[in-house]
C-alpha cells in the first residue's frame, strides 16, 4: 500500500476517476441537474488536498481537506475541512480507514490551521475519535443564512466532529460544543 497527499492540479487522472465514480455512486444526489457531468467536487481556489492510500494504481481509501474560513461568536477561525472520507468496501474492516484519519490528522496538525472539522453518521464516529477528533453537542446550520436549516432537523444527521488545533482555536472550543456554527450554504 502507498501512501499519497496531492494537490488539485497533481492528482492523478486514473486516481481521480475512481475518487469522481465512488461519489456518483455514494451521494448520488451531490450530481443532478447541472452537475450531472461535473468531474471536480472543489473549485481550485478552494486549494483541496487529496490524501489517498492506493496499491497498484487502485484507489483503497481517500479523503479531501480543503481550506475554509469559518465565523463563529463573531471571530474567524482558519479551518481544514474534511470532506468526502470513504474506503471502497473490498478493503473496509482491514484498518485502511483509520490509517487513513492518522495521516489527514498528522498533516492537518503540521498546518496553520486553528480548527478542523468533518461531518459523519454516528455509526462511524469511533473512527474519528481514534485519531484524537471530538463529537460537538450544538447543531451545524447551513443554507440561507438569514434562515439556516439545522442538522439535527435532517432525516439522516450527522455528527460535527472537530480538532482544537491553535491556542486560538483550543480558546474557543467550549463555544463550538455549545453554540450552533453556521458552515455556509452547504457543509462539505
Amino acid at each position: 500500500m502507498n501512501e499519497h497527499v496531492f494537490t488539485d492540479r497533481d492528482f492523478p487522472d486514473h486516481l481521480r476517476c475512481q475518487y469522481m465514480s465512488f461519489l456518483r455512486t455514494h451521494w448520488w444526489w451531490l450530481f443532478q441537474g447541472e452537475q450531472r457531468l461535473r468531474t471536480t467536487m472543489w473549485p481550485v481556489d478552494i486549494e483541496p488536498t487529496h490524501v489517498v492510500l492506493e496499491e497498484s494504481g487502485i484507489l483503497i481509501s481517500y479523503a479531501t481537506i480543503v481550506n475554509k474560513m469559518v465565523g463563529h461568536t463573531d471571530t474567524s477561525f482558519r479551518t481544514a475541512a474534511i470532506s468526502a472520507v470513504f474506503t471502497y468496501p473490498a478493503w473496509r474492516k482491514q484498518g485502511y480507514g483509520q490509517h487513513l484519519m492518522n495521516l489527514v490528522t498528522e498533516r492537518i496538525r503540521t498546518n496553520d490551521y486553528d480548527i478542523a472539522m468533518l461531518f459523519c453518521e454516528s455509526e462511524i464516529m469511533e473512527l474519528y475519535h481514534k485519531s484524537g477528533w471530538l463529537a460537538m453537542q450544538s447543531p451545524t446550520l447551513s443554507g440561507d443564512p438569514a434562515n439556516p436549516s439545522s442538522s439535527a432537523d435532517d432525516e439522516y444527521p450527522e455528527t460535527r466532529m472537530m480538532l482544537f488545533l491553535s491556542e486560538h482555536g483550543q480558546a474557543h472550543q467550549a463555544a463550538f460544543d455549545h453554540t450552533p456554527v453556521y458552515v455556509g450554504k452547504h457543509s462539505w
